[in-house]
């Protein structure tokens, strides 16, 4: 099954130019095992970010926060790994979860005309369109990816069906910031070897019961 967190992080840093942001603890398809998703947002320069705000390159002095508007401004993302794994008696390993990649992209306080970016090389300007369903009018969608509704861009479909391992988004023009990022993964899902045990068992009684 494909499952998905969708969070910007768990970590707080301002004038920093990396980053660490990890997921909420996340539970396998066993039910036992748990860990978390992590990955690193480097900044062109300092960024400033905390847990109930946003993330852009900046000081955090802005009124509202810092936000992304200045020409060579970038973020990129990238080191995805699984990271507090713990099988809790499951049959889950580590090696179970695969196919890390990034999803999406949600950016906020981007809807200005005038507001532009780009994300793995296609420019996206006012990322909601204008603002009101069907989300289909000329104008609205930039490229294969764009998603005005959700107010970012699905990097899955804008990287040909495959969730990069790593982007980087740009400024262009306006102001605005990345409000989260998604993760995509694969989580296998393990038989449990005592169920299939204790079948086996079950049965050899059964046969000797028959054979009585």
């Amino acid at each position: 099954p494909l499952n998905e967190s969708r969070s910007i992080g768990t970590s707080a840093g301002q004038g920093l130019t990396s980053i660490d942001f990890q997921s909420l603890v996340l539970t396998a398809p066993d039910g036992l095992a748990t860990f978390r998703i992590q990955f690193t947002a480097v900044g062109s320069a300092a960024m400033d970010h905390n847990t109930t705000s946003n993330l852009a390159v900046g000081d955090g002095t802005a009124p509202g926060g810092s936000q992304m508007d200045t020409a060579g401004e970038s973020i990129s993302f990238g080191s995805l790994q699984v990271t507090n794994f713990n099988a809790n008696g499951g049959s889950t390993v580590l090696g179970d979860i695969t196919n890390l990649g990034f999803s999406f992209i949600e950016y906020s306080a981007a809807a200005g005309g005038t507001d532009s970016g780009t994300v793995l090389g296609q420019t996206w300007t006012d990322i909601n369109g204008d603002g009101s369903a069907p989300y289909t009018d000329a104008g609205d969608t930039d490229f294969l990816g764009h998603d005005p509704e959700n107010n970012g861009v699905s990097l899955t479909l804008a990287n040909g069906g495959t969730a990069p391992t790593a982007f980087t988004t740009a400024y262009v023009d306006g102001s605005w910031r990345i409000n989260s990022v998604s993760v995509s993964f694969d989580a296998a899902t393990i038989p449990e070897p005592s169920r299939f045990m204790l079948i086996g068992l079950g049965a050899m009684a059964l046969g000797l019961r028959r054979r009585r």
